[in-house]
Order: C-alpha cells, then sequence, then structure tokens
C-alpha cells in the first residue's frame, strides 16, 4: 500500500521498533495491536478505555478512532458492523504478524546485501542452541524437498536432519 501523503508507512514492511517491542510499527499503533492481540475483538472506546490509564499525556478517542482505521486500511485490522458500531479485530496473529515482517525485513537485506546478508545469517547461526539448529536443519531439508532440490522421504522413512 501506498502511504497517504503526510503520512509515515509504518507497516509490516517498516523497519523501526516500537517502544513496546512491536517492530514495523508506529509506538501507539503497536499498542492498539498489542490490545486486540490480547482481546480478540474490540470497539475502538474498549480499546481506548484500555489504553488510556497510566499514561502521561491524554489519549484522544479520536486518535485512537484515526490509528484503528489505518490499521485496516494497512490490512492488520479487519473492521465489521455498522458504522458507529465496528468491532475490530487483528487480521493476523502476533505470530504470523512477526513472521511476515521477518519475511519482509530479510527480503529488503538479502535484495541489497546478498553477500553480506548471507554471511551474516551463516555467522549468527554459531549461536543457535541444538534444537533450533536441527528445526532450521528440518525446514531447509523440506525447502529443499518442496523445490524438487531433494527427494522426499520414501513412506516410513524418517526425513533427513
Amino acid at each position: 500500500m501506498t502511504p497517504r501523503r503526510g503520512s509515515r508507512d509504518d507497516g509490516p514492511g517498516a523497519a523501526g521498533t516500537s517502544a513496546t517491542g512491536a517492530p514495523g510499527l508506529g509506538e501507539l499503533e503497536a499498542q492498539v495491536m498489542e490490545a486486540l492481540w490480547t482481546m480478540g475483538e474490540a470497539s475502538i472506546r474498549d480499546v481506548w478505555e484500555r489504553l488510556r490509564p497510566g499514561r502521561k499525556r491524554p489519549l484522544a478517542f479520536n486518535t485512537v478512532m484515526t490509528v484503528m482505521n489505518r490499521l485496516v486500511e494497512k490490512g492488520l485490522l479487519r473492521r465489521s458492523g455498522a458504522r458507529g458500531h465496528y468491532l475490530f479485530r487483528p487480521a493476523l496473529s502476533r505470530e504470523a504478524y512477526a513472521r511476515d515482517l521477518a519475511r519482509t525485513i530479510n527480503r529488503r537485506i538479502f535484495d541489497v546485501f546478498q553477500d553480506a546478508a548471507v554471511a551474516g545469517f551463516v555467522e549468527s547461526i554459531r549461536e543457535l542452541d541444538t534444537e533450533s539448529l536441527r528445526q532450521l536443519e528440518a525446514f531447509i531439508h523440506r525447502e529443499r524437498v518442496s523445490r524438487g532440490d531433494e527427494p522426499s522421504p520414501q513412506a516410513g522413512e524418517p526425513p533427513a536432519g
């Protein structure tokens, strides 16, 4: 999606990290998403009331409404119901959002820094524990099988890795 004139693109492809730890989102966007990932489905008022306590500055209802509607435009929230009585829910789970964001960031890094990115990834593997390394090997094997680069295991035969 192309950002509206005068706005920032804080969608899944953005590389920033908010103070709440949700990468790719502005601080209030991340707080709204965290609230809805916890609540499941809620109205603007429900989210606004959840975010208001303990803030240094007052949070306007219209600000939360604008952020939530922008998150709908970005495809991160779904809206249902009648005007004035909308309910919002996340379009993606927290895990699916993290996967999509990681895929987008990785693609951008590999497009620009191909050899250096591969070298950096390989170096980071040294920090993985044994189980994580096994999971990575199994993932690579499944990917090779799906591409036809390796034969799939025969029935009853354990997969490699």
